[in-house]
């Protein structure tokens, strides 16, 4: 090859790449166009939105402090509910299947001088001071029970409570007595301040509002032979081993009244 057609070659290398060239600036250039229009709306929308970051960023500080708080008071209303209706404070399992039986006839024909039907259940139910307990203050507090007890003469920072199951027992003894009492079987009242109409009513609605409270839904098997209600069906009742055990390690005499 003579320097003629090298130099042609070469020159026709410069014109290609020059060519090239121009067509990569070319193509940078509207790149350069489309990053800076990218970067224009970035920066417009910056511009109208940043004033409002702060904004948002209160509202979640706020809500998330909002949602604490409602935690918080669930857990407080959860405690409460334990408490009351599913109550652990005495021990576990809360619940043990119990069989129910009845009797229907001749249940007069078991009385007799001295004896009413169904004594021996009646007095050996109740645990020392009939269910009134002294709760320390760490207790209390554990449980979301009230504050407002009357405190034990013997260390203020416990108060006296009644678990309320045996509180309506009670009563239901008072309506089981007065039922004697009216029918002339029972001799002597046992409370001393004499017979009291008010209390029986008091104790007629207590033992209504406890049952309402606790409504048994054990779904019962009826039969054709009268009643119809057959025993030895099983219930979900409350472990009253475990709060007999709670009561009598507890326990401590009733306020007096008036305080004196």
């Amino acid at each position: 090859m003579n320097n003629a057609s090298y130099l042609k070659m070469e020159r026709q290398g410069v014109e290609s790449a020059s060519t090239d060239s121009i067509a990569d600036f070319s193509t940078s250039k509207e790149l350069y166009k489309c990053y800076e229009d990218r970067d224009l709306r970035r920066s417009s929308i910056w511009q109208a939105c940043g004033p409002l970051v702060p904004v948002i960023v209160v509202l979640l500080a706020v809500s998330n402090v909002f949602l604490l708080m409602t935690d918080h008071l669930a857990g407080t209303k959860s405690a409460q509910v334990i408490l009351g209706q599913n109550s652990n404070y005495y021990g576990s399992p809360q619940f043990v299947m119990t069989e129910f039986n009845h009797d229907w006839t001749n249940l007069v024909g078991e009385e007799r001088e001295g004896y009413r039907y169904k004594d021996e259940e009646w007095d050996s139910f109740f645990p020392h001071g009939g269910g009134a307990v002294a709760l320390s203050s760490a207790f209390v507090d554990r449980y979301g029970v009230p504050r407002n007890a009357a405190p034990t003469p013997e260390d203020p920072s416990k108060g006296i409570y009644m678990i309320a199951g045996y509180h309506q027992m009670h009563c239901l003894s008072i309506v089981r007595d007065a039922l004697y009492w009216l029918n002339g079987t029972l001799a002597k009242w046992p409370d001393n301040n004499g017979f009291m109409w008010d209390h029986v009513l008091h104790c007629v609605e207590a033992v209504r509002q406890g049952l309402t409270c606790n409504m048994d839904p054990t779904l019962i098997n009826l039969n054709e032979t009268w009643p119809g209600i057959p025993n030895g069906q099983k219930h979900e009742c409350r472990n009253l081993d475990a709060m007999r055990k709670f009561a009598d390690a507890n326990w401590h005499e009733l306020p007096t009244p008036g305080g004196a």
